[in-house]
Order: C-alpha cells, then structure tokens, then sequence
C-alpha cells in the first residue's frame, strides 16, 4: 500500500514537472498560445510568463468581466498540439509595472484531458441578419453562434423541443447570410436545448460553392475576433 503510493506521487510529481518544461518553453520562445475561456465563445492569442508560483497570461484590453477569478482557461501545446494546458484564473485583472494588462493562474500540475471540440464556434449574436430558415417548421430563427458543424438559434417558442424535436432531420434548411446569399443545408438536426434556444448539428449541400461561403463567413468571424481581443506582448 505504501509502495503503491510513493509510486502515484512520484507519477503525479513527474507529470507536474513535465507540464512546467512546456509552460517554461513557451515562456522562453516567446511563443504564441491560443487561449480559450471555458464555457464561452471567447478566444484570443497571447502570450505568457511562467512565475515560481503562477503563470501570468496577457489580457486583451477589451476582455472585461467575462474572465472570473476560479475560472479556467485552456491552450493547446504550440510545438505539440497533441497537449492541452487548463489554468485556473486566481487573479483576473493585475498590472505590471509598466502598466500592462495580465491575469494570474496557478501553475498546473498535469496536462488537461483533450476538449474533443472539432471545430470553433463563434458568437453572431450581434447580428439580425444571419439565420436559418426552416420552412416546415415556422419560418426563419436568428442564428446566435455558429460553428462548421452546428449553430445555436432563437426561437419564440416557450417549448422549443415540441416544434423542434430533438435528433429529427430537417431536410429544408438554409442559412441565410443577409438578403442575397443563401447557403442551403443537407440536413440540419435538433440536438440541444436552453430555454427558447435550440443547438443544432448540420452539414452544407455539397453542391456548388455553399461550404466556401459557409468558410469565408467563419473565417471572417475569426479575423474580427482577433481584431477585438489582441493582447499586447509580454
């Protein structure tokens, strides 16, 4: 038994130390990380430094009260993508001495399990003109976010899951991007629900030029997010 528990602790020990060398690498090659707040659409990239007792990660100046202290965060290794690092915020606002915005996380003891997530999601909530209209079931639905596989809509239904119910193709499906581009849909199917909003998985007709107009949205999406959230270099 006391054997058996030196071994996890050195285990625990060894794959803490291993977390510190690619945290220390980063720091020192002053790489770029793609950083990730849990539970949110938000991302952005930056950089960081690697303290005894913390890592401090420079803050965009547009990120505010969305970042929580015992919130986490998460990256992907750069030089090994195959890595993930999860950190708890402990400090969501501090000031350097020149007046640079960062926050403080502990430093992790173990790389984080893979998030599985496939592709990035993105928030459009912001516009009015981006929906998904679904003839056979009442018309047209503000898209919320939206993702290569999937979107999130409003709806005015009270009960979403009774007019849209759930895992049932909708086989009409077209996304919509302002009047004059329509991208239709091979299948569209309810998947989740919050209240009046409903998370659906879809695929693009493979037709024409409908997943390059999907793709030019998506990346249009990501430049504008890069452009929002830019953190000034550590």
């Amino acid at each position: 038994m006391v054997a058996a528990l030196i071994s996890l602790f050195n285990f625990k020990k060894g794959d803490a130390r291993l977390v510190k060398t690619a945290l220390t690498r980063i720091d020192r090659r002053r790489l770029t990380v793609r950083v990730e707040l849990e539970h949110s659409l938000i991302r952005f990239n930056t950089r960081l430094s690697v303290k005894r007792h913390a890592v401090v990660v420079a803050k965009p100046a547009a990120l505010g009260p969305e970042l929580l202290a015992g919130s986490y965060v998460r990256f992907k290794v750069p030089d090994d993508p195959h890595k993930e690092v999860r950190l708890q915020v402990t400090t969501p606002h501090f000031n350097l001495t020149n007046n640079q915005p960062v926050f403080l996380c502990t430093v992790p003891t173990a790389f984080a399990p893979s998030s599985q997530r496939k592709s990035d999601r993105f928030d459009t909530s912001r516009f009015t003109n981006l929906r998904i209209e679904l003839p056979s079931h009442g018309g047209e639905f503000r898209v919320l976010d939206i993702s290569q596989q999937g979107c999130r809509i409003s709806t005015p239904f009270p009960r979403p899951r009774e007019h849209l119910p759930p895992t049932e193709p909708i086989g009409d499906a077209v996304l919509r991007m302002g009047r004059n581009v329509s991208v239709p849909l091979a299948t569209a199917v309810p998947r989740t629900y919050d209240g009046r909003t409903v998370g659906m998985s879809f695929a693009v007709d493979p037709n024409g030029d409908n997943r390059k107009l999907l793709m030019h949205l998506l990346r249009s999406l990501e430049t504008a997010q890069r452009e929002a959230l830019r953190a000034e270099a550590l």
